[in-house]
């Protein structure tokens, strides 16, 4: 069985927007929180670091400033030198039914000139214990327009 951490976030006012939900900009601070505090909880130790190189978002609704959201991460799948994390966010004391917002990251391990690092071979034993699975393929990301279309029809 995958290991799994949770956490009870607030959503603050100052992580909300104009109508009072929540950011994905804030959100993605609840990750990279939550990924510390398992790492922390799990006694991952070493020099090295870990920096974010994508993540994914799914919002099946919005989520309006003070709920208190119950945040669940697990591991995925490991290469040599990435690891890809899972999260779920569910209001809290609602834990059945479909997380309200899904996401994916993939977290790249870099020494301390900012190099990519060989993972050490703890992460399998710690996040995936019944061995590894593959990563999620992710689609490429469409390439930036050189010039944004004229919609507007005069």
């Amino acid at each position: 069985m995958r290991r799994q951490f949770r956490h009870i976030y607030t959503t603050r006012y100052d992580e909300s927007d104009y109508a009072g939900s929540l950011t994905p900009a804030a959100f993605v601070r609840y990750l990279q929180d939550i990924a510390m505090l398992d790492a922390e909880d799990a006694r991952l130790e070493g020099d090295n670091y870990w920096v974010a190189r994508r993540t994914v978002l799914s919002f099946a609704a919005p989520v309006q400033m003070h709920t208190r959201l119950d945040l669940t991460t697990y591991g995925i799948g490991f290469t040599r030198i990435t690891a890809q994390r899972g999260y779920e966010a569910r209001i809290a004391g609602e834990e059945s039914g479909e997380p309200l917002i899904s996401a994916r990251t993939l977290w790249v391990y870099v020494d301390a000139r900012g190099r990519p690092a060989r993972l050490p071979e703890r992460i399998n034993q710690i996040w995936l214990p019944d061995g590894p699975t593959p990563q999620h393929a992710e689609a490429p990301w469409s390439p930036f327009p050189q010039s944004v279309p004229d919609v507007v029809t005069y």
